[in-house]
C-alpha cells in the first residue's frame, strides 16, 4: 500500500507530457529486452580507421606544458605521496568511498556488490532492475560508486607522474574486466544515465593520461571504444526530463559532451556534441539563480554541478567551441556564491541533500571545498577565488595556484535575494571576535518534487572566529535506513521551530515532497551598527490549519550579538520546539534553565533565552536524533539544545547568541 501511495503521489507531481514520455520509455525498455536477447547493440563502425596508435584527439587532458613521467619537482599543491599510496592500493583492488576505508573489491572485482551490506543483486536486464529495492540489490550508491571509475584516473595520474607502466596496465585491465562483467544494458551499472556520464568522463581522462604508455593493443582499444560509444548512445536517448531533470540531466549532458568531443569519430558525434552542449548551456541558467546558487537548494550538489560544468568548459575551450558569454557568466557567479558561503570557515554548510558526489578525483574533494573553488581563479582569471592550494587547478591548467586572496579574509554581510540565502557578518575590532550567520529563507527545492531539499525554512548556522558552532545536521542516507532518511530531512533536524511534531512541508517519499513551505523576505537591512533580516512562511500543512512562522535575526556589530525572535500566526494553542544543533567538536561547559555555554578549541559562545523548558538532547545509537552527518553513511555524535513551550498568535520567543570570554575557561578540563 505504501508503494502504491508513493506511485500515486509521484504521478501527481508529473505533467501529462512527462507521463506520456515515461510510458514511451517503458515501451522502449521492453524493446530493449528483445534487443539484448538477440544481441542487437549499436556499433561504432570501423574503429580500425582510427587505431589506438594513430588516434589523435582534438584535445588532451594532460596538464599543458608537461610530459608524462618527466617531473623534476612536483608543485606544492599536489600531495604526490598520498596520490601514489592510493594508486598502489588501487593496484590491489582497494579503494575508499563513503564510510568504507581501503575496501577490497575482490579479485577479480565484484562490480555488482554493495560492500556495505554485503548484498549482491541479480545481474539482469535493466528493465527488471529496481535500484530503489534495497532488499534485493542493496544500496545502489554503494554499487555505483566503485563503478564510476574514479580509481582509473588515480592510476592514470600515478602513471603520468612516474612513468611506471604498471599503473597504465591496471587501467586497461580494470576497463576490460568491467566490460566483460557488465554486458550492454545488463545489470545495475547500466541503469542510470548519470552514472554512465560520470564513467565516460573518467574513462576519457584515464585513457588520455596513459596514451603514451603503449599498453593498449588493437583488441583492447576496440572493446573500450565500442563500450564508450554504447554508453554515449544510451545517454543520448535517455536524457532525464520533466520532474527528474535536475543535476542528473547536467551530468548526463556533460558525459556526452566530453565523450563526443574526445571520440569525434563516433557516428553522430557532432550532432550529439551540439545537443549536449545546448543542454548544458540552457540548464546552467534554468537550474541556477542569477546570484549563483543552485535551485536544488542542496549545497553538496552545488559543487557537483560546478565540477561538471568546469570540465565541460575546459573541453569546450580546448576544442575551440567555447561556451556562450551568458553561460560563462552564470558559472562564474556559481563560483563566487560558493566562495562567499565558504569564506568564514572554509567549509560548505550541510544544507539540503549531499551524497559525497564528485566527478573527477584530481586531489580535491567536496569535503574540503576550497581547492575545488580555487579552480575558478584560473578558469575566470579571478584572484578573489584563490581560496587554497588546488591540485585540481594544476591537473587542469598545468600551473600552480597563486597566493590566497586577501579579499576572502574581510567579508561583509551579503543578501542573496534571488535564491533566498543571507549572510550576516560582524567583526568587532574591540573584542577581536568575528561572527557569521547563514540564514535560510529559500524555497524547499527544485521543481515539483523538490527531490534534494530539506524542511529547513528559516533555519540558520552560526560560526564564531572561523569555527562552526550551530550547524545543519547533514543528510547521512538515501536508501538504506528510511528512519534516518526521514529524520535528516525533517524540520526537527534543523535549527528552526517544530510545531506539534509536524514538518514545515509534507514529506511523501524519500525524494518527494507534497505541499511546501514557501518563504517570503519581509525585511533586510545592513548598516554600520547591525544587520537585520525578517522572513516568514506558511507551513505545517499536516495540521488542521496551516501556521505562519516569522523569524527576525539581528546581528549587532560593535559587540557581536545575535538576537533570534520567533513569532507566529495561528489559531489556538500549539506545542513548539526550538532547536539548535551543535558541531560535534563542541562541548558544554555550563547549562541552566535559561543559559547554555559551549566551547570549541579556544572560542566559546553563550546562548540565553527568555522562556520555555530546556533540555540537551544527546546522540543515542538506536535513534537518529542529534547526530551530525558530514558524509554519506558517516555520522558523529553531538548534542542539540531543545526549548519546548506552548505558543499562540501573541507568542514571541527570544534567544540570544554571543561570543564568550574564553579566558575564564582556561582552567577547566
Amino acid at each position: 500500500m505504501t508503494r502504491l501511495l508513493w506511485l500515486i503521489n509521484r504521478l501527481r507531481s508529473m505533467s501529462g507530457r512527462e507521463i506520456f514520455w515515461r510510458l514511451g520509455g517503458a515501451i522502449t525498455a521492453l524493446f530493449d529486452v528483445v534487443r539484448v536477447a538477440f544481441g542487437w547493440a549499436p556499433a561504432v563502425g570501423d574503429v580500425n580507421t582510427v587505431t589506438h596508435d594513430r588516434f589523435d584527439p582534438d584535445f588532451t587532458v594532460a596538464p599543458p606544458g608537461t610530459v608524462a613521467g618527466h617531473f623534476a619537482r612536483m608543485p606544492e599543491s599536489i600531495d604526490s605521496d598520498s596520490l601514489l599510496a592510493s594508486a598502489r592500493m588501487a593496484l590491489e583492488n582497494r579503494i575508499s568511498f563513503f564510510d568504507l576505508e581501503n575496501q577490497f573489491l575482490g579479485d577479480p572485482i565484484d562490480w555488482h556488490r554493495d560492500f556495505s551490506s554485503g548484498t549482491r543483486g541479480p545481474v539482469r536486464h535493466i528493465a527488471f532492475t529496481d535500484y530503489r529495492d534495497f532488499t534485493t540489490f542493496g544500496d545502489c550508491k554503494y554499487v555505483w560508486e566503485p563503478n564510476r571509475h574514479h580509481q582509473l584516473v588515480l592510476l592514470a595520474q600515478a602513471y603520468y607522474l612516474t612513468g611506471d607502466a604498471a599503473y597504465a596496465k591496471k587501467v586497461v585491465e580494470i576497463m576490460l574486466h568491467w566490460i566483460e562483467e557488465n554486458p550492454f544494458l545488463v545489470g545495475m551499472n547500466w541503469k542510470s544515465p548519470l552514472e554512465l556520464g560520470i564513467r565516460l568522463i573518467n574513462w576519457v581522462w584515464a585513457i588520455d593520461l596513459i596514451r603514451s604508455s603503449n599498453v593498449l593493443d588493437a583488441a583492447s582499444w576496440r572493446s573500450i571504444v565500442e563500450t564508450a560509444y554504447r554508453m554515449t548512445w544510451e545517454i543520448n536517448r535517455k536524457y532525464s526530463r520533466g520532474s527528474s531533470a535536475n543535476n542528473h540531466l547536467i551530468g548526463e549532458a556533460a558525459g556526452v559532451f566530453v565523450s563526443t568531443s574526445y571520440f569525434q569519430f563516433f557516428p553522430q558525434a557532432r550532432e550529439w556534441q551540439q545537443r549536449s552542449k545546448a543542454i548544458l548551456e540552457s540548464e546552467l541558467v534554468a537550474q541556477t539563480y542569477a546570484d549563483g546558487c543552485t535551485r536544488e537548494h542542496a549545497f553538496g550538489y552545488q559543487l557537483f554541478v560546478m565540477q561538471f560544468y568546469s570540465i565541460a568548459r575546459i573541453v569546450a575551450d580546448r576544442t575551440n567551441d567555447p561556451f556562450s558569454a551568458r553561460a560563462t557568466s552564470r558559472l562564474h557567479e556559481m563560483y563566487r556564491f560558493t566562495a562567499d558561503i565558504c569564506a568564514d570557515t572554509g567549509n560548505l554548510p550541510l544544507l539540503g541533500d549531499s551524497d559525497d558526489g564528485y566527478v573527477l578525483d584530481l586531489g580535491d574533494r567536496p569535503s574540503a571545498p576550497l581547492g575545488l573553488i580555487s579552480v575558478g581563479a584560473q578558469l575566470f582569471d579571478d584572484d578573489s577565488l584563490l581560496m587554497d592550494r588546488s591540485a585540481s587547478a594544476w591537473w587542469y591548467f598545468g600551473s600552480s595556484i597563486g597566493d590566497v586572496s586577501e579579499s576572502n579574509n574581510s567579508r561583509t554581510s551579503r543578501a542573496y535575494e534571488d535564491s533566498g540565502y543571507f549572510l550576516l557578518r560582524s567583526h568587532s575590532p574591540k573584542s577581536g571576535h568575528r561572527m557569521s550567520v547563514l540564514f535560510d529563507c529559500a524555497p524547499l527545492g527544485f521543481g515539483p518534487i523538490a527531490a534534494h531539499g530539506h524542511a529547513d525554512c528559516l533555519s540558520l548556522t552560526v560560526a564564531v572566529n572561523g569555527l562552526d558552532f550551530v550547524v545543519d545536521s547533514g543528510t547521512y542516507d538515501y536508501f538504506t535506513f528510511p528512519e534516518y532518511r526521514n529524520y535528516f530531512r525533517s524540520t526537527e533536524a534543523h535549527n528552526s521551530v517544530v510545531i506539534d511534531d509536524a514538518n514545515q512541508s509534507k514529506l511523501l517519499g524519500p525524494f518527494l515532497w507534497g505541499e511546501k513551505a514557501s518563504p517570503s523576505l519581509i525585511d533586510w537591512m545592513d548598516s554600520d551598527e547591525e544587520t537585520r533580516i525578517t522572513g516568514e512562511y506558511v507551513g505545517f500543512f499536516s495540521l488542521p490549519e496551516p501556521i505562519t512562522h516569522r523569524r527576525t535575526l539581528r546581528l549587532s556589530k560593535n559587540v557581536p550579538r545575535l538576537t533570534i525572535l520567533d513569532e507566529f500566526e495561528t489559531e489556538g494553542s500549539h506545542r513548539s520546539k526550538r532547536l539548535l544543533h551543535f558541531h560535534p567538536d563542541c562541548r558544554v561547559v555550563a547549562f541552566s534553565d535559561r543559559a547554555l555555554r559551549v566551547v570549541r578549541e579556544n572560542t566559546d559562545i553563550q546562548i540565553t533565552w527568555t522562556s520555555g523548558n530546556s533540555t540537551l538532547i544527546e546522540s543515542e545509537d538506536d535513534r537518529p536524533h542529534a547526530w551530525i552527518s558530514d558524509g554519506y553513511h558517516r555520522k558523529r555524535p553531538s548534542f542539540a539544545l531543545l526549548i519546548e513551550e506552548r505558543i499562540g498568535s501573541d507568542s514571541k520567543l527570544a534567544c540570544e547568541v554571543s561570543p564568550g570570554d574564553f579566558a575564564d575557561l582556561k582552567g577547566e578540563s
